[in-house]
């Protein structure tokens, strides 16, 4: 594996000190039954002085927490000890340290996408590193935190007023359609079925998406307006059932969310549900004039990661990988660094809008609808298949489609209406 100049990351284990760019040095640490983390953290701080790092301890929690209280007589700020904790040190000439400690004891049962498969401390130590030299930034216990830690690091500016509100629940109730998990109504007794996946499928709705920047406000009845980020809720005896029953073609959105006639929308749904029936009657909305695709740096970075642009991978994939896949759900939830449930939905309905674009253009050029969809991945029966894939859009870039496998139906009944895919 390549090593790189700067370390990102060290593990300390009761077999020595390693180093993220396989280096040893001199980052004096006792372990064994005398660990001290006030004595861990000096030496990080030696290590990322003004910087940023990871610091993977051979200890648990329960191990850690006894020395609690030496820490606590330093100046490193934290919330809580926890598995993965984030320590910060500010100082008097404005620059400031940070160190996310993970405890591998703690984490070993659930080491999340990145470490999963580590084989022992120098891996774990090159992996770290290697993340971090990707992606611009650290490793953060799990994709999603990882992947929200990531993107608020492209926003940062000594001026408030030019951040976005990182943290608004919107409207009480309102949520976005969710991902594509359908089944047609008919369903394929014989032959083979063909499963057709989407590239990134999410990195292109975090690149291209433009969210709202500041609060949602109620603008009530109004007409539709595909250039304002928000929720429209829409009334749906104008749109055509069989663009949303389901049972032929995969639905624009979920009958399950159509309650006394009408259904909330994220824009990007919205824009979909006009472009496919000319029109759309909006009864209320919470919307926001002022957008930006918030997610186009970040994105473009991980667009770049993932072509090879910043060299290979490695062990480091899936970690990359789940980053854009976890960040999409992971702003949706409360208690996070990003909480908007919004930009999850905006960034959702985009990339499953493309892909629906391309299926309906199929199915209105071809006849052929698929049998199923599982979010990224598009399942079609008996279909011919270089017709198919000229007509989906194949290559290698974001959002365009790869042949992912043939199955029998015996196969495709069991592993995607089985529910494994």
């Amino acid at each position: 594996m390549p090593a790189y100049r700067k370390p990102h990351a060290v593990v300390l284990t009761g077999e020595g000190v390693f180093y993220s760019n396989e280096q040893r040095g001199d980052l004096r640490i006792g372990l064994g039954d005398a660990l001290n983390l006030a004595e861990v953290m000096r030496g990080a701080e030696q290590l990322f002085m003004g910087g940023e790092g990871v610091v993977m301890v051979d200890a648990t929690v329960e191990q850690a927490a006894r020395t609690l209280p030496e820490l606590g007589a330093t100046e490193w700020k934290f919330t809580e000890l926890r598995a993965w904790t984030t320590l910060t040190r500010d100082y008097t000439n404005g620059q400031r340290t940070v160190i996310h400690l993970g405890l591998s004891g703690s984490v070993a049962d659930n080491p999340g996408a990145l470490l999963n498969g580590a084989e022992g401390p120098a891996d774990v130590a090159w992996r770290l590193g290697r993340y971090h030299d990707l992606t611009g930034h650290a490793w953060r216990y799990t994709a999603g935190v990882s992947g929200c830690f990531g993107l608020r690091q492209r926003w940062q500016h000594p001026d408030p007023g030019k951040q976005p509100l990182w943290r608004s629940a919107g409207p009480r109730g309102v949520m976005g359609q969710g991902p594509m998990v359908w089944n047609a109504a008919e369903q394929p007794a014989e032959g083979t079925v063909d499963s057709w996946d989407v590239n990134a499928m999410y990195l292109g709705g975090i690149k291209n998406a433009r969210v709202a920047w500041s609060e949602l406000k109620p603008t009530g009845a109004r007409g539709f307006d595909a250039g304002v980020a928000g929720w429209w809720e829409i009334d749906v005896a104008t749109v055509p059932g069989e663009l949303w029953d389901g049972k032929v073609r995969p639905p624009l959105f979920w009958a399950r969310r159509v309650i006394k006639g009408t259904t909330w929308l994220s824009t990007e749904r919205a824009k979909l549900v006009e472009q496919l029936t000319g029109t759309i009657d909006v009864v209320d909305s919470w919307t926001c004039d002022n957008t930006e695709a918030i997610g186009r740096g970040y994105a473009e970075r991980l667009a770049s990661v993932r072509t090879g642009m910043l060299g290979p991978m490695g062990p480091a994939a899936r970690g990359v990988k789940r980053t854009w896949a976890e960040l999409v759900g992971m702003v949706a939830r409360e208690g996070g660094s990003i909480h908007r449930p919004d930009w999850s939905a905006a960034w959702m309905d985009l990339s499953c809008a493309n892909m629906l674009r391309r299926v309906f253009r199929v199915g209105d050029q071809l006849g052929v609808w698929p049998v199923a969809i599982r979010t990224d991945a598009v399942h079609y029966a008996n279909a011919d298949v270089p017709v198919l894939g000229t007509a989906l859009g194949m290559g290698d870039g974001v959002g365009l489609f790869k042949k992912e496998r043939t199955l029998t139906v015996d196969q495709y009944r069991a592993d995607v209406l089985g529910g494994r895919r």
